[in-house]
């Protein structure tokens, strides 16, 4: 018997799905570490930077991480959209990595004294996560039917 799958069907594998859940867990842990070391919301001027982990964080830098990593945690329920959740964060993590790298103070509301620590972090998520997608491509694949 031959299944048709529909185009928003997609081959899932468990294990791929929650590795994708367990690095957006720990970007929510990261995130919510760096919102409690510098909680500040100052814009423009008045923005901060603190850094941890070699990177220069503040309130809305956390919050910027708890957006991109809570959707992950949806995976569990719909595993489906592993692979367009982990397209997406690596773009934005891409994008953001080369926008901090360009402007010190992105939006006027993050601060990048040391713009550095901030284009590695993000370069080296964007790559965790691209290589779960290559080991994904290198199982052998079930459907989800």
């Amino acid at each position: 018997m031959v299944i048709a799958l529909p185009e928003e069907a997609t081959l899932t594998r468990p294990v791929f799905t929650y590795a994708v859940v367990a690095l957006a867990t720990a970007q929510l842990i990261g995130a919510a570490a760096g919102l409690a070391v510098n909680p500040d919301f100052s814009t423009g001027a008045d923005a901060t930077a603190v850094k941890w982990l070699g990177v220069d964080v503040n309130g809305w830098h956390s919050v910027a991480g708890m957006f991109l990593g809570a959707p992950g945690l949806l995976l569990l329920k719909w595993p489906q959209f592993t692979r367009r959740y982990v397209y997406g964060i690596v773009g934005v993590l891409l994008v953001t990595a080369v926008w901090g790298m360009l402007d010190e103070r992105p939006l006027g509301l993050l601060f990048f004294p040391d713009k550095t620590g901030d284009f590695i972090f993000h370069i080296a998520s964007a790559l965790g996560f691209s290589a779960l997608l290559l080991l994904d491509r290198r199982q052998p694949a079930a459907v989800d039917a």
